[in-house]
């Protein structure tokens, strides 16, 4: 009879722990963006229209010849697109349930309002983005590379 006690507990304690499995892990916003190269494929103002690129300001002009990349450890870095050294790098996070996402690079640091991410498509809106001379709200439009 103890035998068949400790039997069954022990096969009872072994089916518990078999039938336990680690749900996978829940994707998350920010590894969609993680060790992928995302690239700026237009500007555009908050009603969808494209701006020029020769009607922006010089600092967001430069961001559509380099790859944007977003690391595990919340580095970022921009890769020029010919030579593939790196430009620039600094931090970046998402903050408020992933509504924005706080950069802190040379030439392109504050709070984006993030309007879309996706596996392939990352939007992000900037509230100063200089176009004709003037300072306005526009969509940073980026696609996965």
């Amino acid at each position: 009879m103890t035998k068949k006690l400790i039997f069954g507990l022990f096969s009872l304690i072994l089916l518990s722990f078999s039938s336990c499995k680690k749900d996978p892990e829940a994707e998350t916003k920010g590894n969609l963006l993680i060790d992928k190269s995302w690239k700026l494929t237009r500007v555009t103002d908050t009603n969808g229209t494209t701006i020029a690129e020769s009607r922006l300001g010089l600092a967001t002009q430069v961001i559509f010849g380099m790859t944007i990349g977003f690391l595990n450890n919340n580095r970022v870095r921009a890769v020029d697109l010919r030579s593939g050294q790196v430009l620039n790098g600094g931090t970046w996070y998402l903050k408020e349930n992933d509504t924005l996402m706080s950069i802190d690079v040379n030439g392109f640091t504050g709070d984006f309002k993030v309007i879309q991410l996706s596996a392939t498509a990352l939007t992000l809106q900037q509230s100063n983005v200089p176009v004709d001379g003037k300072q306005q709200a526009a969509n940073l439009e980026f696609a996965r590379e």
